[in-house]
Parts: structure tokens; C-alpha cells; sequence
């Protein structure tokens, strides 16, 4: 019978160092991974923020393209406002321009 508690006690002892060692073993695999993680974050993260100016950057120079391009409808608005304004003004030169030759054919012609 004590043989038989021996032989358990080792097998116990033998099945604990066994728990050890792969416990260790994967403490370590998972310890290395944690750390390529961290390094991974990291760079995710100086990456993050560099993105985060570029995005800053470029979203002014869109406002400020979009302001320039409001302004150059308003100048087109504007330009287009000042043609209707000499072609009406044109129109009525002629209009009174042909009103004189119109006047003067008339008393030529008494």
C-alpha cells in the first residue's frame, strides 16, 4: 500500500511539474505576443495621430477652397448681374438710336 502512495505521489509530483512547465511555456508565448502588441499600438498610434493632422490639414485647405469658390460666384453672380445691365443699357441705345434715325427720316420727309 505505500508503494501504491510512492507511486501516486510521484505521478502527482510529476503531473504538477508538467502543469509548471507549460504554464511558463505559454506564459512566455503570450508575455512575447502582449509586448509585439504594445510595439503594434504604439505604432498605430503615432500613425493615428499623423492621419489625424494630415486630415486636419486637408480640411482646411478645403474650407479654404470652398470659401475661395463662394466668393467666385458671387463674382460671377455679380459679373453676370453687370452684363444684363450694359446689354439692357445697349438695347436701349439703340432703341433710342433708332428713335433719331426714325425722327430724322420723318422730317425729311415733310
Amino acid at each position: 500500500m505505500i508503494w501504491l502512495m510512492v507511486g501516486l505521489s510521484i505521478s502527482a509530483l510529476v503531473y504538477v511539474a508538467t502543469v509548471i512547465t507549460k504554464y511558463n511555456t505559454t506564459q512566455r508565448v503570450i508575455q512575447s505576443k502582449i509586448m509585439s502588441l504594445e510595439k503594434k499600438s504604439k505604432r498605430l498610434d503615432k500613425q493615428v495621430k499623423h492621419e489625424q493632422k494630415v486630415t486636419l490639414q486637408k480640411t482646411d485647405i478645403v474650407r479654404g477652397l470652398k470659401d475661395e469658390e463662394a466668393a467666385l460666384k458671387q463674382e460671377v453672380a455679380l459679373t453676370v448681374q453687370k452684363l444684363k445691365t450694359a446689354q439692357m443699357q445697349e438695347g436701349n441705345l439703340e432703341m433710342d438710336m433708332y428713335k433719331q434715325e426714325f425722327k430724322k427720316n420723318k422730317q425729311r420727309s415733310y
